[in-house]
């Protein structure tokens, strides 16, 4: 052992002597083994242990995926059309009005009437014809006979005066000598956009005239 070595150890010596109490051995006291001195395996293990920065962390560009929204079945999603579809009539059957069948089917068939007029007035090259001739080639083209032929224009005259007129004492009620006078003061895609609109005010009556 060498001086310095036996001087430290008589100092530490007399200190416990003199104080009467047991020192502790200090940090410095104890040696640390080096790095060089561990074997191979735990400084591969050393190694292996993870770093505070081994932790996830999630970026803010990090989206979360969405839970997938659970599809309709085909069952209710028949269910929510028969459903539709029952509302409909109910409503068509609360705005129905009280026009007879038999009008409303005299009804769908002007627009048609109006165009078969247009031809037959083209093709015979005059803007005045019989109305028992027009009553006639009437019966030819819609499938009518000449009472509801004459019926059918009488009604179209009385929507659309601007495109047609009877020409006769009573316009409602023609007699043999009657005609029928187009007057087209209007086009005819416009007399078709009156007469449709008429139609629909005598058969869509509003809410509060169906109480």
């Amino acid at each position: 052992m060498s001086a310095s070595g036996s001087v430290a150890s008589f100092d530490r010596e007399k200190l416990k002597h003199l104080l009467g109490t047991k020192l502790t051995p200090t940090v410095d006291a104890v040696t640390q083994p080096s790095s060089d001195q561990l074997p191979a395996e735990t400084k591969v293990a050393i190694l292996a242990l993870p770093t505070p920065t081994d932790s996830p962390v999630l970026s803010s560009s990090t989206t979360l995926a969405k839970p997938k929204e659970r599809p309709t079945s085909t069952a209710s999603a028949l269910l929510e059309r028969i459903r539709a579809k029952q509302r409909a009539r109910e409503q068509a059957e609360k705005y129905k009005c009280a026009v007879p069948a038999s009008t409303r089917t005299m009804h769908s068939r002007l627009p048609g009437i109006l165009n078969a007029l247009s031809f037959l007035y083209y093709a015979e090259r005059k803007r005045v014809l019989p109305l028992v001739y027009v009553a006639d080639k009437l019966c030819e083209s819609e499938s009518l006979d000449r009472t509801e032929a004459t019926q059918h224009v009488v009604v179209l005259a009385g929507f659309v005066p601007e495109w047609c007129v009877v020409d006769d004492t009573d316009p409602e009620n023609p007699t043999p000598d009657a005609r029928l006078k187009l007057t087209r003061a209007v086009s005819m895609q416009e007399a078709k956009s009156q007469l449709q609109a008429k139609i629909d005010a005598v058969e869509k009556p509003t809410l509060e005239t169906q109480g």
